[in-house]
């Protein structure tokens, strides 16, 4: 496929692609596999995805998402404890709500909107 590329170009190609990848997936906690969005066979992502955990000393561990998409998840290494540390990000984020913007999660009337004024802080 790179036939009359010199190697260096090539190299060099490979090094832009991966870095960008990785910064990309420094961001996120889940990733799932498609073969015509990532341009890659399976095998190759898997490789590409234990490469990066493993220069960017990240934990992750590989199943299913809601859609049966082979999907890897990052920052832990079975399912019990993907599902904690979700629970913890949730109760992070909420406690950021009500400290920084004075907001109190309500149950939602709506999807849109699931934060409200707390009464008497402004």
């Amino acid at each position: 496929m790179t036939k009359g590329i010199p190697k260096r170009i090539v190299d060099k190609m490979d090094k832009m692609f991966r870095d960008a990848s990785y910064t990309t997936l420094d961001k996120d906690y889940a990733s799932a596999y498609h073969p015509r969005a990532i341009g890659l066979t399976l095998d190759e992502w898997i490789s590409f995805i234990e490469d990066y955990a493993k220069e960017r000393d990240r934990k992750y561990f590989f199943g299913y998402n809601e859609y049966q998409r082979p999907t890897v998840f990052f920052d832990s290494s079975n399912q019990k404890e993907w599902e904690k540390n979700q629970k913890l990000s949730g109760r992070e984020q909420v406690r950021f709500w009500e400290t920084t913007k004075g907001e109190k999660r309500t149950k939602p009337k709506n999807k849109i909107n699931r934060f409200v004024k707390i009464k008497g802080e402004e």
